[in-house]
């Protein structure tokens, strides 16, 4: 706890160096995760950069962990590589970077690789068919079954089945559709929530991460008051009922707001409830 909330530099939103800290729904990811996690969110609330910090610490802290990160294109891939890997990484005090000395290490526009001397290695690429995986993370698994199906076909056949029984993965991503991979993951977890006792190894649980739970999405409300609509007034009633939870003014005026930018896409961006994700997407 204390390396991921103190170690590693990263970039913000501005582009500046900062302190990575472990936001509340990213630090409630890690106390309730389990082997294999998936993860239906809400848009930037930080989780890929979260999970890229963390399997960078178990490659680093770790003899023989082979740490993977598929990304959903070549694109994506050497932005998370460089921002993700090579941002912490060189921005470690001196004297502890030099306790992880490098085998070798390659990095470009379309991924990179990273291996210590200590065995342990993580590469971010499109796709891992050979050899095992003891670290995962598919990133934006659910728009990978959107728009590349041979792509989500090649997870699915080759990196997941590289996964055994005591390895660590997650696979997160907004809802892009019913239907593929990512949603079909989806519900079975959801489902063995309601109904398994325990889950074992080869089970995935299921993580839901809503909009209302980042204290970011909230604004200024007038001082007239929400300017809330009665039907959203009654959504957000029924958001309450349902999700067990309490959505304060500033925070209904940062949706009302936001749902005039977004539209029809507000839902699958920033769900407030895990079946509202998909059906709506």
């Amino acid at each position: 706890w204390w390396r991921m909330n103190n170690l590693y530099m990263i970039e913000d939103e501005q582009g500046r160096l900062v302190r990575f800290r472990l936001r509340p729904a990213q630090e409630m990811l890690f106390r309730c995760m389990w082997y294999l996690n998936i993860i239906l969110k809400a848009r930037q609330l930080g989780f890929s950069t979260a999970i890229d910090i963390y399997l960078l610490d178990e490659a680093l802290f770790n003899k023989n962990i082979k740490c993977g990160i598929i990304a959903q294109d070549q694109g994506a891939a050497g932005e998370i590589y460089r921002t993700k890997i090579e941002v912490p990484f060189d921005n470690l005090p001196g004297w502890l970077r030099a306790e992880f000395p490098l085998v070798s290490r390659r990095g470009g526009a379309s991924g990179g690789y990273m291996l210590f001397r200590h065995g342990s290695s993580i590469q971010v690429a499109t796709s891992f068919r050979s050899g095992t995986v003891q670290r995962l993370h598919v990133s934006e698994h659910g728009k990978i079954c959107a728009k590349y199906p041979e792509k989500a076909k090649e997870v699915r056949t080759g990196t997941l089945n590289a996964i055994h029984p005591g390895c660590v993965a997650f696979t997160e991503s907004t809802a892009e559709r019913v239907g593929g991979d990512f949603h079909r993951m989806s519900m079975r977890s959801l489902e063995l929530t309601k109904t398994a006792t325990d889950l074992t190894k080869l089970d995935w649980k299921f993580h839901f991460f809503a909009w209302w739970q980042d204290p970011k999405y909230r604004t200024t409300v007038p001082t007239s008051g929400c300017t809330q609509s009665m039907a959203q007034r009654e959504y957000f009633d029924a958001v309450e009922e349902a999700m067990d939870c309490t959505l304060d003014d500033e925070q209904r005026q940062w949706y009302v707001l936001k749902e005039a930018e977004q539209g029809a896409e507000m839902k699958q961006e920033f769900p407030s409830t895990p079946l509202e994700a998909f059906l709506t997407s």
